[in-house]
């Protein structure tokens, strides 16, 4: 049976995984480690360990990850957003988990309504995920990952 798993990119993003009948949602696990620059403070960063044994947990996996938000006028969100998706990459390959690279927009489109506004894509996110998978534990509020993980299944990936 195949399985899919939705990866809303980021720290604070989630992995949705749908297999079978059985669906779930993930926080996408992360640690925090001091960063090498000159002022003291702390990165987060994914933690392999974690994100390597969800991976494994479902060997005949499909993998869809949102793209990363690029903006230059948020540079350090941009930095982390693009820290984690070189990290997940990295695992993708090394465990040899096939994977396709999704826009928000693309998985959104199949979702949402034709138009709406730019600041209500969290609400609808989450609207349309309660409405999907209604039983669904989710103690996140961010159906990203299972909506993206949905819309691998849906296209037959």
């Amino acid at each position: 049976m195949k399985t899919y798993i939705g990866i809303d990119n980021g720290t604070t993003g989630t992995i949705g995984i749908i297999n079978g009948d059985e669906s779930q949602i993930l926080a996408v696990p992360i640690k925090s480690q001091q960063e090498y620059t000159k002022k003291k403070q702390n990165i987060t960063r994914l933690n392999y360990d974690l994100f390597y044994a969800i991976l494994d947990t479902y060997p005949l996996s499909f993998v869809g990850i949102e793209r990363p938000m690029v903006n230059p006028q948020r540079f350090l969100a941009t930095k982390t957003a693009l820290r984690m998706w070189e990290a997940q990459l990295i695992a993708f390959e090394h465990l040899r988990v096939p994977f396709i690279i999704i826009d928000s927009k693309q998985w959104q489109k199949e979702f949402f309504p034709t138009k709406y506004a730019s600041g209500q894509t969290k609400e609808l996110s989450n609207q349309v995920g309660r409405r999907l998978f209604p039983k669904l534990i989710n103690p996140f509020d961010d159906y990203d990952g299972i909506l993206i993980a949905k819309y691998l299944q849906l296209k037959q990936y």
